[in-house]
């Protein structure tokens, strides 16, 4: 910022000079100009980098795909291999959901606090921290391409 306040200084002494004062007053529209050009050669940059294979070779990229995700069908697998409570079953579908604790008291009529009540439990029995860990564990046998840190998981942080 201080290379350009200086440039800015001669930029507007120079408008003076040619007889133009009106670049006295808005010195800095030549930054505005700078950053836009500087800002198209960055996304002209970036869009060759990650489209340049599919433009240049003239096939066609695939993307990989998902499995199919039944959630119910998970559900039952991670409520029986954590052996969680229906309760904690459902609940563990509404954090997968992103349901937040005043939303989850009302939907299944029990107070917040019964709310962080099953919580702890959902995370003592899955040994995860938060309700991330409780996500990455239900999508843990279903999403190919699934970057949640390791540090997730407690027992891993521990170790």
């Amino acid at each position: 910022m201080l290379v350009w306040n200086y440039a800015s200084y001669f930029w507007g002494e120079a408008s003076v000079y040619w007889g133009n004062s009106r670049f006295i007053r808005e010195p800095l529209d030549l930054t505005i100009a700078f950053w836009f050009m500087v800002n198209i050669a960055t996304v002209i940059f970036i869009y060759k980098n990650d489209f340049g294979q599919a433009f240049e070779s003239g096939e066609e990229v695939s993307v990989p795909r998902q499995k199919e995700f039944d959630l119910d069908k998970r559900l039952k697998e991670v409520a029986e291999t954590f052996e969680l409570t229906s309760r904690e079953k459902d609940l563990s579908k509404l954090i997968y959901e992103g349901k937040c604790n005043g939303e989850i008291a009302k939907l299944l009529f029990i107070s917040e606090s019964t709310v962080k009540t099953h919580f702890y439990n959902i995370f003592r029995k899955m040994d995860v921290k938060n309700r991330i860990g409780v996500t990455y564990i239900i999508c843990a046998g279903c999403c190919d391409r699934l970057h949640f840190l390791p540090m997730l998981f407690s027992n891993i942080l521990f170790q």
